[in-house]
């Protein structure tokens, strides 16, 4: 029920794919080819090596951290639309940080992993070929970090007009800016499909009709001898995608526009539900059917939502404004019919967002206590009373963190239609709606971690 044969193998046209999503340069914040799915796609051609392989699960954790801080610029990007250039240094610095950091914690143990699975299921490497294409990569993850960061130095430089006479006229450092950012594109472009075809040799290499016949049947070997380590392989990537989506329903606004659209948390749930169907994980599945279907008339109404307001936001110059989006948006509906039409239909599609988003998350909430009944309970003989007792105590205690979130999400979704109707009166009701969903999001990240932490220690026993 748990295993798909076939699945184990090392999948390299998959993986070459992710890292050609790897090879296109990034200017300032913007990656038009988003990282994110490149790591993704990384992770989804190494197959189950990683549960092979102790080096290549390090390198699964760093390409997990390292979508996170793709994630990260993505929501940098939409931050940049609507905030003060000045910032692009600043992010561009973080991001130079954190990409190198998290690279190196993936790409190191991803050429060792690979040599030790090779040596164990496969012929070995030829001893210069891994170390050159391991030095080429860190050498290429330097460079694309380093020539995003240059062209943004710039604004180091950056100065407004005073009003006085300068005797000593400075030539701007935004003159060069077009040229530091064509020599990035450039440089990175070439060096990186360099890297991307020795890596391909590479690869090639070690993916060997034996490697892949040993490395299948040692997952075979390893799933017969433990039957739950693929359900607690499940319960492990749910948990992940459920992280990421939660952060999407933090309340970050800028003039009042979400720069983290729900609809992000709408499509992780649906990936959630997806995955817990297909791989039976609930016995009611009509609940996770009907849920599903609610996941999508959210993700359609806050797409539908979020689209309003960026168009209402754009038509209106609101953009340009030197005072506050709730400050300068009354005149525009006061004077402009069609601007109050269409403010009137933000505000009624914010309700139907929030009444979707109650509506989706308390089946959600069922299909979860219907999980934790399933597995978390520890089967037990008549004399073993305690034991019984302490699986009902587990049980109503996830049921219990479960309600709290519900209870949260409620009162997130009345904050959001309350500070969308009257925002323009009581600007600072945004602040409370963005604590509401803190509050929502560190209860449910700790909820599901629990509920994940005793459905790992019952396939542990097991």
């Amino acid at each position: 029920m748990y295993y798909r044969k076939g699945e184990s193998g090392m999948k390299l046209g998959v993986l070459l794919a992710g890292l050609l999503f790897l090879v296109n340069p990034n200017v300032g914040v913007f990656d038009v080819l988003p990282d994110c799915i490149g790591y993704l796609l990384i992770l989804r051609g190494m197959g189950a090596l990683p549960d092979l392989v102790p080096a290549l699960t390090d390198a699964k954790h760093g390409f997990m951290n390292l979508i996170n801080v793709s994630l990260g610029r993505v929501a940098a990007m939409f931050f940049m639309l609507f905030a003060d250039p000045s910032w692009t240094l600043v992010l561009v610095f973080t991001f130079f940080l954190l990409e190198l950091w998290f690279s190196y914690k993936a790409f190191i143990p991803f050429f060792d992993g690979l040599s030790s699975a090779h040596l164990q299921y496969g012929e070995p490497v030829k001893k210069e070929q891994g170390p050159q294409t391991a030095t080429m990569t860190y050498l290429f993850v330097f460079v694309k970090a380093a020539l995003c960061l240059l062209p943004a130095l710039t604004y180091l430089a950056e100065s407004k007009t005073t009003g006085f006479v300068n005797l000593y006229p400075v030539e701007s450092a935004a003159n060069y800016r077009a040229v530091l950012t064509l020599g990035n594109v450039f440089v990175v472009t070439l060096l990186g499909l360099i890297w991307f075809f020795m890596l391909r040799s590479y690869l090639k290499t070690v993916n060997t009709p034996l490697f892949c016949e040993q490395a299948n049947k040692a997952y075979q070997d390893k799933i017969t001898m433990q039957k739950s380590f693929l359900i607690r392989k499940r319960f492990g990537l749910i948990s992940k995608i459920m992280i990421l989506g939660l952060l999407c329903m933090l309340a970050l606004t800028i003039n009042n526009i979400n720069i983290l659209p729900n609809a992000g948390f709408a499509i992780a749930a649906f990936l959630v539900l997806w995955m817990i169907q297909r791989n039976d994980l609930c016995e009611r599945g009509k609940l996770t059917k009907h849920t599903k279907i609610s996941a999508v008339l959210f993700l359609v109404a806050s797409v539908l939502q979020y689209g309003l307001t960026i168009v209402f936001y754009s038509l209106y110059g609101l953009a340009e404004s030197d005072i506050g989006f709730s400050e300068s948006v009354l005149p525009v509906i006061m004077r402009n019919q069609t601007a109050r039409v269409l403010f009137v239909v933000i505000i009624a599609a914010t309700i139907l967002e929030m009444l979707c988003f109650v509506f989706f998350y308390w089946l959600f909430v069922k299909v979860w206590k219907e999980i934790a009944r399933v597995h978390t309970n520890i089967a037990y003989t008549e004399q073993e009373r305690q034991l019984a007792s302490q699986n009902e105590f587990t049980h109503k205690k996830n049921c219990r963190r479960l309600t709290i979130t519900f209870a949260l999400a409620v009162l997130l979704a009345v904050f959001s239609i309350v500070q969308r109707i009257a925002f323009f009166a009581m600007p600072g009701l945004w602040l409370l709606t963005f604590l509401c969903s803190i509050a929502f999001v560190a209860a449910a990240m700790t909820a599901f971690s629990a509920l994940m932490e005793d459905i790992e220690a019952k396939y542990m026993l097991e």
